[in-house]
């Protein structure tokens, strides 16, 4: 009784709370950080670590470069610090808390001081400025995320599992023939 218990349970649990769990990633992933040191929300983290929204970045006593994921590189100056965000439209938000920020804007290179925001807009390309509709319509695109449906698989990978390991364990675990009167 105990085995088909817990073979219910686990299937009961890898089905309904897979794609919950697994479907939305607990934060936007904006891009990627490059510094000597640095902290995110007051931890030291390596250089190449991965940027997520809703993220405090503080450098020490080297500047680091921001690489967000649609192209734009912002540089956070030595013993700076800065909140980032990803709005609703796809938009980069960057609030300097202390140092300053600089970044490559459409004509010139924008510094953001202390205490002030800047917000880049999905899919902005310093590289490539004006150009066709057709540009545009490529450009607010190329961000999008395929609406979770790696998390879906997770889920559906996560139960079969389960409900395999269940079966096997089951199995393996079933009474044992009665001794031999030998």
């Amino acid at each position: 009784m105990k085995k088909t218990t817990f073979c219910v349970l686990l299937t009961i649990f890898a089905v309904l709370s897979g794609p919950a769990v697994f479907s939305e990633p607990a934060a936007p992933v904006l891009g990627q950080v490059v510094a000597t040191e640095m902290t995110m929300d007051g931890i030291a983290v390596p250089s190449g670590t991965t940027l997520l929204g809703d993220t405090t970045l503080e450098t020490g006593s080297f500047p680091a470069s921001i690489h967000l994921g649609y192209g734009p590189v912002l540089e956070l100056g030595q013993g700076s610090s800065a909140y980032f965000e990803k709005l609703d439209d796809g938009a980069v938000r960057v609030s300097v808390g202390t140092g300053s920020m600089s970044f490559l804007g459409e004509a010139e290179v924008m510094t953001v001081a202390a205490n002030e925001a800047l917000t880049i807009p999905s899919g902005f390309d310093p590289d490539h400025h004006g150009g066709s509709d057709d540009d545009d319509a490529d450009a607010d695109t190329s961000g999008s995320d395929d609406g979770g449906v790696p998390g879906m698989a997770i889920a559906i990978l996560t139960g079969v599992g389960g409900a395999v390991t269940a079966i096997i364990w089951a199995a393996q675990s079933a009474d044992p023939p009665p001794p031999s009167p030998y």
